[in-house]
């Protein structure tokens, strides 16, 4: 990708600004390369990530996705009187992707007494989506999942959404297995798109909206190409946990 923005770099009469998405990483490389205006559409900010406008980067969009998960836990286990699910904290697990640029920070802030899973790497240490769900062998990403787990929060990994229906595949396996009362909680409510659709009564949409994002970006980029407009850190706001 570092060739890429370099090229685009050299494009000046053609190309006025960047526009940066697939998360943290592809923004990282933007920042490190980009001599041409960018801006980006990310997950989450590190603390490293600029907040505001410097030299080329001229803004990005957040959606602030890892840093929600205090509230998809808040939900979860809060009592049934006040809607909530009332799962105990150590019956809920994340499931995240290890290559995630996120990774780390998600991983560190997700509480001790909360089991977190990996998926979707294979032997080699790269996504692959098969490791998600194998049709061949059914098996997937949920097959690691602790038995004690009542409910896994789905990183919000781009990895994960470009790949949304085998790891829904593998999480409707998962939730549908006999004797069990089990929830998935998804990170954004584009994952009802998925095909298979994830399973009626065992899902939760609890994220900012992916689509919303692209529109504040594109809006971003517009005003920006008029008059030259940069912009701070817009972070996405948190939806309403979307059940059924």
């Amino acid at each position: 990708m570092a060739t890429a923005v370099q090229t685009w770099n050299d494009d000046t009469a053609h190309i006025g600004l960047i526009v940066a998405v697939g998360g943290v990483g592809a923004a990282t490389v933007a920042l490190n390369n980009a001599t041409t205006p960018w801006i980006a559409l990310i997950g989450g900010a590190p603390a490293s990530f600029p907040s505001s406008p410097l030299s080329f980067f001229k803004g990005a969009v957040s959606l602030e996705s890892y840093t929600y998960n205090a509230q998809r836990r808040a939900h979860l286990t809060a009592p049934h009187a006040r809607g909530g699910k009332g799962i105990p904290l150590q019956n809920i697990c994340l499931l995240y992707n290890p290559n995630s640029a996120c990774s780390a920070t998600e991983a560190h802030d997700w509480p001790a007494q909360s089991p977190k899973v990996s998926a979707g790497i294979n032997q080699h240490g790269l996504n692959d989506p098969i490791t998600l769900w194998n049709a061949a062998t059914q098996t997937g990403a949920f097959d690691t999942i602790p038995a004690n787990v009542q409910a896994v929060v789905v990183s919000a990994d781009p990895f994960f959404q470009d790949n949304k229906n085998p790891l829904v595949t593998a999480a409707n396996n998962w939730v549908g297995q006999a004797g069990t009362n089990r929830l998935v909680c998804y990170p954004m409510p584009e994952y009802k798109t998925a095909q298979p659709n994830p399973t009626p009564r065992k899902r939760i949409f609890h994220g900012p909206s992916l689509e919303k994002a692209y529109t504040e970006l594109g809006r971003r980029a517009a005003s920006f190409m008029r008059n030259g407009t940069a912009f701070n850190l817009s972070k996405q706001q948190l939806d309403n946990p979307d059940e059924d």
